[in-house]
């Protein structure tokens, strides 16, 4: 199949060795370039927080996991303690690559089938009634206020357990802007995330910003969308999820629906 030739894809979040998403697109003759411009800092391995959390991990009735990375540094750490989650805990993940690295320690997980998202995930039935229990929420510093706020709503005591931080990595401004300023074959983006874009646009610096928001932009779901737009992206191409599968065919819709002069 060659409905992606001569179009080159830019993944802007950290590359993954069994990334789905750019092995559909090479698949399809696109050329993937994973310059991931959010760089993941594990908090101190020291941490006094961190450390407390982790060695009450019994007392809570659920966890959940809101990326890949916090899951793995969540894993981490219990491993570091020479703990494991408590068989009668049940765990959520936003998604299914979460999912996996619990299913590979043989954890049953819950997560939205479909909306990959934490809109998807307070849609679950497992977390509609939550009142006096205890919830844990692995994530990075400064995430989305909306799990807790919506599971303390439904009378649950809520715990945030921040693992890492995100920093713009200025290292792939140079390849960055080299691939943006192809005349004869423009690129499409592809940003996972709000806090991706931010640092999009920061490592490009602010000479750079107003070409960097004409380039195509696949996000997915509506308030990514939204966001993107706000910020002032131009062509938001926009996903049903974060799911490969969703976000492969949002590049594939539009590039096989743009002018051919284009390609």
């Amino acid at each position: 199949m060659s409905e992606l030739n001569g179009l080159d894809v830019i993944v802007l979040r950290s590359p993954r060795d069994d990334d789905p998403l750019a092995a559909a697109i090479v698949a399809l003759g696109g050329q993937v370039h994973q310059l991931p411009v959010q760089r993941i800092v594990p908090l101190a391995d020291d941490d006094t927080q961190i450390d407390a959390q982790i060695k009450r991990i019994s007392t809570y009735d659920k966890a959940i996991f809101v990326s890949r990375n916090a899951t793995a540094l969540a894993l981490r750490w219990l491993d570091r303690s020479c703990l494991s989650l408590p068989f009668k805990m049940q765990c959520f993940t936003v998604g299914p690559t979460s999912a996996q690295l619990l299913g590979q320690r043989h954890i049953q997980v819950v997560y939205p089938p479909r909306q990959s998202t934490s809109e998807g995930l307070l849609m679950l039935p497992a977390l509609q009634e939550v009142y006096g229990q205890n919830i844990i929420v692995f994530r990075g510093v400064g995430g989305r206020p909306l799990l807790g706020d919506t599971l303390a709503e439904r009378g649950a005591q809520v715990d945030y357990c921040e693992l890492y931080q995100r920093q713009p990595d200025r290292q792939w401004k140079k390849k960055l802007l080299e691939l943006l300023g192809a005349d004869e074959h423009p690129p499409v983006l592809v940003a996972h995330s709000g806090g991706i874009l931010d640092a999009l646009l920061t490592v490009v610096g602010t000479e750079q910003t107003k070409s960097v928001l004409t380039i195509p932009t696949v996000v997915p779901g509506q308030r990514l969308r939204e966001y993107a737009r706000k910020t002032g992206f131009q062509q938001v191409i926009t996903a049903k999820s974060a799911l490969a599968e969703d976000m492969e065919r949002a590049v594939v819709d539009w590039y096989t629906q743009k002018p051919a002069p284009g390609r």
